[in-house]
């Protein structure tokens, strides 16, 4: 009896080890399945390989005059424009009838945080054909290498490296550096990965910031920088530095949190100075934290469908709740944020 007793129990962990396999298994198939299911969109044997068509009855809006061009007929041949005229036609390829839809060149969103290849089609379908990736790691270069191999369909995409920042701690998302020398190699680094720009990142202390961007330009790669507290907001726009990000940051540095114009005439003064770098406001930030304080449902709306739902289930829950308890800690949030939105769109 003392034998078979263990036996027994043996027996029964082998029964209860062997039916979690299996439901873990059913688990994997599972998910594989939705994620292959969410994201067919993606696949190029969706689409007509010769990217060739004639588009009827369309209003194009040109870029380069003030008009819009009425019942036109486009013919796009091996994915180029070869003609856009009345009454055009050409025979032998497929046709889409616009029906008085209108057609412009596809959009470009200057900053993006690409979480997987599911909001790839997303951007497409909203009209986007290129996106710059200011949140780099190793699966977005997965991902524009399948882009490149044809093997998935999505905009035209470009990421810098991982987002440098200095020795105090702003997050797991970051490249910690903790000496000059560390940022140099970061440099290097991304370089050698295939990356296409460098980002440096809020926390980076001034030494570091000019030892990257000099690096960078040696290695001919551009650099995209969020405002850091300990470079002057002015002596980011140097050469090499072709974007300066956020729109909040003017208000957070040189403006020290007052809604001033005659402030902000200084720094627009600045950015005319500076040749070499544009702004990419990214006012989408206030617009939506604006819409969490305002929406206590919005994670549950239906544009929120096309995300990943363990990213709407982390980090946007994350955010909503961050924002949730300040305004449980001060009712007047919203004021405060709509009122720096809308000094932002002036």
């Amino acid at each position: 009896m003392l034998y078979l007793f263990p036996m027994k129990i043996f027996k029964r962990f082998l029964t209860v080890l062997l039916i979690l396999t299996l439901l873990l298994f059913a688990v994997g198939v599972t998910v594989w399945g939705v994620d292959m299911l969410n994201t067919r969109y993606l696949n190029t044997s969706n689409f007509d390989s010769n990217n060739s068509w004639i588009i009827k009855n369309v209003y194009v809006v040109p870029m380069h005059q003030d008009t819009v061009l009425r019942n036109q007929t486009v013919v796009i041949e091996s994915g180029r424009i070869k003609a856009i005229s009345e009454g055009l036609f050409t025979r032998g390829l497929p046709e889409i009838d616009a029906k008085g839809k209108y057609l412009l060149p596809g959009l470009i969103d200057m900053h993006v945080h690409v979480w997987d290849k599911y909001e790839l089609g997303v951007y497409l379908a909203n009209g986007v054909t290129a996106i710059r990736n200011l949140w780099g790691r190793p699966e977005h270069l997965k991902m524009i290498q399948q882009l490149a191999q044809h093997e998935i369909v999505g905009p035209f995409f470009f990421s810098s490296g991982p987002k440098l920042t200095g020795p105090e701690f702003i997050g797991d998302d970051n490249l910690q550096l903790f000496s000059v020398e560390e940022a140099i190699a970061a440099v290097d680094a991304t370089k050698a990965n295939g990356y296409d720009l460098i980002k440096t990142y809020y926390g980076l202390p001034a030494e570091y910031f000019e030892a990257i961007v000099q690096r960078a330009r040696e290695l001919g790669l551009d650099v995209a920088a969020h405002p850091t507290p300990y470079v002057p907001y002015g002596d980011h726009l140097i050469p090499g530095v072709v974007s300066l990000e956020h729109a909040e940051d003017i208000v957070q540095q040189p403006l020290e949190f007052a809604l001033d114009t005659l402030k902000l005439h200084a720094v627009v003064e600045q950015f005319a100075r500076a040749k070499n770098t544009s702004f990419s406001p990214t006012l989408t930030v206030f617009h939506n934290i604006l819409n969490m304080l305002e929406n206590p449902n919005i994670l549950q709306e239906g544009s929120m469908s096309f995300m990943n739902p363990m990213i709407r289930q982390e980090d946007s829950r994350a955010q909503f709740e961050r924002w949730s308890n300040a305004l449980q800690e001060d009712t007047t949030t919203p004021d405060r944020i709509r009122a720096q939105h809308q000094f932002h769109l002036l």
